[in-house]
């Protein structure tokens, strides 16, 4: 068998092969692949450390979603004159703390007749509470929201006087 002989034509020059570059065993030029970029090798660790990250970031805020916290602003955060619509009632230490939204005081709303600091010390006695009652809130108040023993370990030196709306 016989291989096929190309049909033809016109012979290339040798300055013609010369100036087109380098050339293929069929004659054909040479095409020039551009160089493979460097590439950067991250380790195992540093894969795994920024997975854990992620995973980390996705979990909290999953969490943060899922738990919601109390609607409002918690009574001990607040200033006295202030009036609030209730909005939520948080169990601290057994006892209702309520949560609220500001609002402007109408004969429906809860006012904060005082927020009362307590200094630090031992947790004082119920005649204690008593007397600083007494002396910030005036008799104005319907409701006292005290700290219980329990509280009073975890920080909460809060006393708060509300007075409630006329039914």
């Amino acid at each position: 068998m016989t291989e096929p002989t190309p049909p033809p034509g016109p012979e290339p020059t040798a300055a013609a092969s010369a100036s087109a570059g380098p050339t293929t065993l069929s004659g054909r030029p040479v095409i020039e692949m551009p160089a493979e970029p460097t590439r950067t090798r991250v380790g195992r660790g540093a894969v795994l450390g920024a997975g854990l990250v992620v995973a980390l970031a996705v979990t909290a805020v999953g969490l943060a979603l899922l738990r919601g916290g109390p609607d409002g602003t918690d009574v001990r955060a607040m200033t006295p004159g202030q009036c609030y619509v209730e909005t939520d009632v948080v169990e601290d230490h057994g006892r209702p703390i309520p949560q609220g939204r500001d609002t402007p005081c109408l004969t429906t709303s809860p006012r904060i007749v005082a927020v009362i600091p307590m200094p630090l010390g031992p947790f004082p006695a119920n005649t204690d509470f008593d007397a600083v009652v007494a002396g910030h809130c005036g008799g104005e108040q319907d409701f006292v929201i005290l700290p219980t023993e329990e509280s009073w370990l975890d920080g909460d030196r809060t006393v708060v006087c509300i007075a409630l709306p006329e039914v």
